[in-house]
């Protein structure tokens, strides 16, 4: 038989501390969350979800012809942009003392690739298009292989410090993440224990009803859990939203200082020319406080050499980590058009239906006038000309029908998308070289975003850098690509040795560059000789562009030995 849980309060209650560190965490979201409902407006995330979702409001028209369509233009420019702001791979130069270290740059390489930091650099990005600020967090994997990856984080569950302008001058960054009961035990098997009493003060009525004594159903086939944790954790079922907890990752500016031991300050006998500390910082590189809800979870340094939470912006940051996003700025543009498209839509139904008259007591009446269709029976007697008459409805004006479009196209000219980046040039002969200029000078929208998102980028490779000193060992990183599988040594550096060392981002490998102009470049170069024809094959993206390099140089390495042969037997 199953028994009720025992809460005993020496182990479930919260201490006045946790208590006290709780009340001061939900001050501090409160804020940040004050301040960003203050830019963005009240509702905005729920708002901006049925937007990219595309999820319109059920709207049942009255009358069968009004319609009321919608147009998918400004999510996908969204889509577009951040595709072609992350088309580009990054390329990060890592040095040691002024010295460049290809090696280094090669495991970097691989890390990023096999992780696919690409793509979540793409989900920020495009994040940041919707809410003005997305966020990639780095992130450590503990379970081998190991290796360091970045993850993109819904804005609505970062809170930042909203007091400071630049980011760099963060106090403090929250980032909440939902977590079912098992997985918080599991990365935190010292707080497991505590676990049923936050469930039964959250989700008390669910847990009273469903779980509560560890007993899984009813009936003789219950399943009867051990005491411990796990009697009041979700098993043996999907986890639904309801199970899920919020766990507050709060990465904070603490200083707090302790008392340094005469081992570790030494003496100024040993020859220093100050005298030893006395104290030193607690959380040198910031505090980290995991919990969730009253219980806390983990209290200490954090594990990273900075914050690891790195905005991205959409537009310049003028005034702290929240503005006002894109959309917001061009989705009137698009109301107004579904709107208009919506009435010509209308209008176009109208027309086919027209206006119909019909004479009291005749055979023709609205009622079996659209069950018989074009097929009329009328009695000899009937003049049907009198019974009913068809009046077409009047048809939109030219300028009506496309004003529709005119808003679209003003739309996407405030955007970036201008006709010269769509390919549309002006009237006249236009060469492929002045067509390339044209478009380049159209994108200057989407290179202030990229010079943006390099700024962001560069911090995000430095400490993922960091991170991959911190936490990898001497081990190999692999991935494939263009049908080749590649792989990378990596080296563990000594900690002591990590101030010695660079990461520089090329600001020009973020800059979006048209794919016509590169694929007319790439020909170019590789004739001249300036470039490798395994650059030149990578750069097109040609599968199995290493094996095909290499034919090319034996091919030519033949060639030139038959061209010196032959000058050799010409001279005598």
């Amino acid at each position: 038989m199953a028994g009720a849980v025992n809460l005993r309060s020496d182990v479930y209650a919260f201490s006045k501390a946790e208590e006290r560190d709780a009340e001061f965490i939900d001050q501090l979201i409160q804020i940040a969350e004050d301040r960003r409902t203050e830019t963005l407006g009240t509702n905005y995330f729920e708002w901006e979800k049925e937007f990219y979702l595309f999820r319109p409001t059920f709207w049942q028209p009255q009358i069968e012809y009004q319609i009321k369509l919608r147009m998918p233009d400004l999510q996908f420019m969204f889509l577009n942009e951040a595709s072609e702001l992350t088309e580009q791979e990054p390329r990060f130069f890592i040095s040691r003392q002024g010295q460049r270290r290809k090696e280094y740059e090669e495991a970097f390489k691989a890390n990023w690739r096999a992780n696919n930091c690409q793509l979540e650099l793409f989900m920020a990005t495009l994040w940041s298009l919707l809410c003005h600020t997305g966020f990639v967090e780095v992130v450590a994997s503990p379970t081998p292989p190991r290796s360091v990856k970045i993850r993109a984080r819904n804005p609505q569950n970062v809170y930042p410090d909203p007091f400071v302008n630049d980011w760099r001058d963060w106090e403090y960054v929250i980032v909440r993440v939902p977590m079912s009961p098992d997985e918080i035990a599991r990365q935190f098997p010292e707080a497991a224990e505590r676990l049923p009493m936050l469930l039964l003060e959250h989700q008390r009525e669910l847990y009273i009803e469903t779980r509560m004594g560890g007993v899984l159903g009813s009936g003789p086939m219950a399943i009867e859990m051990p005491p411990g944790a796990m009697q009041s954790v979700p098993i043996g079922r999907p986890p639904g939203a309801s199970d899920y907890l919020s766990v507050d990752y709060v990465f904070i500016r603490d200083e707090t200082r302790e008392a340094v031991s005469r081992e570790v300050a030494g003496s100024k006998d040993a020859g220093g020319v100050l005298p030893p500390p006395e104290t030193m910082p607690k959380y040198p590189t910031g505090r980290l406080i995991v919990r969730t809800g009253k219980l806390k979870l983990w209290d200490g340094p954090n594990q990273y050499r900075r914050f690891p939470i790195i905005p991205i912006f959409a537009l310049p940051p003028l005034y702290g980590a929240w503005g006002t996003p894109p959309v917001q700025y061009l989705i009137q543009l698009q109301h107004l058009a579904e709107s208009m498209y919506s009435q010509v839509a209308e209008n176009a139904i109208r027309m086919n239906y027209g206006y119909r008259l019909y004479q009291d007591g005749a055979i023709l009446n609205p009622e079996n006038m659209s069950k018989i269709g074009a097929d009329l029976r009328v009695k000899t007697a009937d003049d049907v000309r009198r019974a009913f008459a068809y009046i077409p409805a009047p048809g939109f004006s030219p300028q009506q029908t496309g004003m529709p479009m005119e808003l679209l196209g003003h739309m996407r000219e405030l955007f970036g998308l201008t006709q010269a980046r769509q390919g549309q040039l002006g009237a006249g002969n236009v060469s492929p070289g002045l067509m390339d200029t044209a478009v380049t000078q159209a994108q200057a929208m989407t290179r202030m975003r990229a010079r943006l998102l390099a700024d962001a980028v560069e911090h995000l490779g430095r400490l993922t850098f960091e991170t991959m000193v911190d936490f990898l060992d001497t081990t190999h990183l692999s991935y494939a690509l263009d049908g080749t599988f590649h792989t990378a040594p990596w080296e563990g550096v000594p900690l002591h040795e990590l101030a010695d060392w660079d990461v520089k981002l090329d600001a020009a490998s973020m800059r979006p560059m048209n794919q016509s102009t590169l694929k007319q470049l790439v020909p170019v170069l590789a004739n001249l000789g300036l470039i490798t024809p395994e650059y030149a094959l990578t750069a097109l993206g040609i599968p199995d562009a290493e094996e095909m390099a290499k034919k090319v140089e034996e091919r030519q390495a033949m060639m030139a030995a038959m061209g010196a042969a032959q000058k050799r037997g010409g001279r005598k």
